[in-house]
């Protein structure tokens, strides 16, 4: 960027400018921030924008105050801005309002003073505490980022004093704020004490916020004294005015929904492991665009969120254009999204294993999304026919597919027959070379065992919903055979079609390619150990264990030229 050399009075005329565009504005919107902010960035005398913003800073009100933090924490550096900001603190004339954007801007700058020497320099600490605390409340209900801030504070803090902050909390900020991001804080399965200080804080917080997760617990909370708490306070709502007997389900997305409506939707194809990604987007009324990003399994859940509250289109665009570019990105329904990550939340919750608070902040956003007609596997089952289950080998000619095999971690069959396979290997691969016609039937034969010992009927399920899915996806593309032929092979992947799997053109061209990517696993800890063995002669033997590489005298078991030849007769039948 080139940069611009002003006069003062040119660089106060134009920062007074941009200044007033972003005053004119009640909710202002992120694009507008970014241009004005790139404008000031590109001044050459930096000092002079900073000192034409503090000379402001002084005069605003808490509202425009708010923007001028913005500006002073992108524009400027802590050890420019300290001196000044400071002398705001300091002085007995300033209002607490100037003070505390100072010290929200020196936070923000990565200031390490002591908090108690910024209090005392307050006139009313107490207020100003209770402002900001209640700021952020209110945020949290609106701006999941706020919720997951507060989370993370609380989280960060020893047991005794999270319950000892909710306590706090409930004292001075009773009602439907507090209720919202309490009841975040609950769904990630705390710890009992501190789940239990919850439960009776929201039986203080007079919301019908509080009543449906209250109501849960008494049916299913963890343990007895969970249930009996939850019931007293649910007396206490009662009692309070709450009706607690007619309730329409968790409303804590209602707010952010009111406000925005669904902008774009987007699915990764599911892998051979059960893994996908979605983005799901909102959109505000002056465009700023809220999203979040998950990682779910079909194993394991809810694996990982993010999300970015109130980011402009360019920016969204440039995320969605990174989105998992090892794989499709497919445009989806708004229901599809929503569909997914329920059934990733239940197998959470039937293991036992706590969803991600971030994801729980976030899953406001899909409070008014409705239930799909049907689900995705009855919906894609309908696409199955015989013909179609024996060209299922054709799938792997589309580029997602590629990552469908097994991991030798993924099944102990899969470790056990892939290690005797190698060793095997290993021992005759001169008369492999030379007959690979027998060779190949071997293998092949060695994939029946896989099939056979591997997929169970608990696999089945599991890869019939993986191909159903993937089906679905395929059709969302537009691409018809694909999509008939991913559900013809889930189809016959359910017994009752009594089609041998071991006969499955899909499920051997899949055990194949586990084979081949076995041996290019093998092959890399070889050539690594190769590459350490040159740094550290001693130290070979620890490298190949943690290598997890076979045994084997290094030089002569170099395995590119059968891996080509499992490439040339594999990789087109």
């Amino acid at each position: 960027m080139e940069l611009r050399d002003l006069s003062k009075m040119q660089i106060r005329a134009e920062v007074m400018m941009l200044l007033q565009q972003l005053y004119a504005h009640d909710e202002l919107p992120k694009d507008l921030q970014d241009k004005c902010l790139a404008s000031m960035k590109s001044i050459k005398n930096t000092e002079q924008v900073l000192e034409v913003l503090l000379k402001e800073f002084v005069r605003v009100n808490y509202d425009k105050g708010q923007i001028l933090v913005n500006l002073l924490t992108e524009l400027g550096t802590l050890a420019q801005l300290k001196k000044p900001l400071w002398s705001f603190i300091k002085d007995t004339k300033m209002s607490d309002t100037v003070k505390d954007l100072a010290g929200i801007v020196l936070r923000n700058l990565g200031d390490d003073s002591d908090p108690g020497e910024f209090l005392s320099y307050l006139d009313n600490p107490k207020e100003v505490i209770d402002k900001e605390t209640k700021k952020i409340l209110e945020m949290a209900v609106v701006n999941p980022e706020a919720q997951i801030d507060f989370l993370d504070f609380l989280f960060a803090l020893p047991e005794q004093e999270q319950i000892t902050l909710v306590e706090s909390l409930k004292e001075d900020y009773p009602g439907e704020f507090l209720a919202n991001i309490l009841i975040t804080a609950l769904d990630t399965q705390p710890s009992e004490k501190l789940e239990e200080a919850i439960i009776v804080a929201l039986g203080e917080t007079r919301s019908e916020l509080s009543v449906p997760v209250l109501t849960k617990l008494v049916e299913s909370g963890r343990n007895e004294i969970a249930r009996k708490m939850a019931k007293k306070s649910l007396n206490m709502l009662k009692i309070a005015g709450i009706d607690t007997t007619n309730f329409f389900g968790d409303k804590r997305g209602f707010p952010i929904c009111q406000l925005t409506k669904v902008h774009e939707c987007y699915s990764s194809v599911i892998d051979g492991a059960g893994s996908q990604g979605i983005i799901f987007s909102r959109i505000k009324e002056n465009r700023d665009v809220l999203m979040f990003s998950v990682v779910i399994s079909d194993l394991d859940g809810i694996v990982g969120c993010f999300g970015f509250n109130g980011i402009s289109e360019d920016d969204f665009g440039r995320i969605v254009l990174r989105f998992h570019e090892e794989s499709t990105r497919v445009s989806v329904s708004p229901e599809y999204c929503k569909y997914l990550l329920e059934k990733a939340e239940k197998i959470n919750e039937n293991a036992g294993n706590p969803i991600p608070y971030e994801y729980i902040a976030w899953k406001s956003l899909l409070w008014d999304i409705p239930e799909l007609d049907q689900s995705v596997e009855k919906e894609a089952i309908k696409w199955a026919s015989p013909e179609n289950f024996m060209q299922g080998e054709v799938l792997y000619k589309h580029p997602d597919f590629k990552h469908w095999f097994l991991d030798d971690t993924d099944h102990p069959a899969v470790k056990e027959i892939l290690d005797k396979i190698i060793l095997d290997t290993l021992d005759n691969k001169q008369h492999y070379r030379k007959n690979s016609n027998d060779y190949i039937e071997l293998l092949e034969n060695k994939v029946t065992e896989m099939i056979v010992r591997v997929f169970d009927e608990n696999w089945r399920q599991i890869y019939k919903s993986r191909l159903l899915n993937a089906a679905y996806l395929l059709d969302c593309q537009g691409l018809e055979h694909f999509k008939e032929i991913a559900s013809s092979v889930a189809a016959g992947l359910s017994s009752e079609y009594n089609m041998p799997l071991e006969k499955s053109p899909f499920i051997r061209q899949m055990f194949r390619k586990t084979i081949i990517e076995g041996f290019l696993r093998y092959q890399h800890n070889l050539e690594q150990q190769n590459k350490s063995a040159k740094l550290i002669s001693s130290g070979i033997k620890k490298v190949r264990e943690f290598n997890n590489i076979l045994k084997t005298d290094t030089p002569k078991h170099d395995l590119n030229d059968i891996i080509d030849i499992l490439y040339n007769t594999w990789q087109y039948n």
